[in-house]
């Protein structure tokens, strides 16, 4: 976000993580039922004026005064009370046995993790992002005048023009099911020959 707004961008996004809201120059929290359900704006401002402000939600982890991991637990005790997932595996080469119990009913659900269907595990621990970083520092990224932005395979100007950045191309072929390919141009590495 600092990048983005240090080349002159206005950044807007919806985000519940305090790390990211406490960077944040406006705060706009919208309850209840937001969304597609509508909503209500609860409180508005800077940083500081939500963590203060008492009808604020979220304020007083901003603050905090609150601890988002303590609100919701489960004791130790009634995690595996409404059941388990176990999974065990023999040594197989340079895999050693294991055994895990996964507490059901614990864990977030099968949706998509994010409005973009290309999102990944690794784009919302930033791991992309930190990447592009480190590609724009290079001496042949500086002297070809290519920003951080430029390496997203999503929006990027580096991103293959020819599958969108999807590494990828489908063939209709008829009566069957769409056959997909690597990329003709850019051979599945989702960018231009320049990246």
């Amino acid at each position: 976000m600092r990048d983005l707004k240090a080349d002159g961008n206005s950044v807007v996004l919806v985000d519940h993580d305090t790390q990211i809201l406490s960077e944040a120059d406006w705060i706009i929290e919208m309850d209840p039922v937001a969304g597609a359900e509508g909503g209500y704006v609860i409180a508005e401002g800077t940083v500081k004026e939500i963590s203060e402000n008492i009808k604020s939600m979220i304020g007083e982890f901003l603050s905090g005064k609150a601890n988002a991991e303590t609100q919701n637990c489960i004791s130790a005790e009634h995690m595996f009370d409404i059941g388990e997932i176990r999974l065990s595996t023999s040594a197989i080469h340079t895999v050693k046995p294991l055994e895990v119990a996964i507490p059901k009913g614990r864990l977030i659900d099968a949706t998509p993790i994010g409005i973009n269907v290309r999102s990944t595990v690794a784009t919302y621990a930033n791991v992309h992002d930190e990447l592009r970083k480190v590609f724009a520092k290079t001496d042949d990224t500086k002297q070809s005048g290519y920003k951080a932005g430029d390496f997203s395979y999503n929006t990027g100007k580096l991103r293959c023009s020819v599958c969108d950045g999807t590494g990828a191309k489908g063939l209709d072929v008829q009566f069957h099911p769409d056959v997909n390919i690597p990329c003709p141009e850019c051979g599945g590495s989702c960018y231009v020959k320049d990246a």
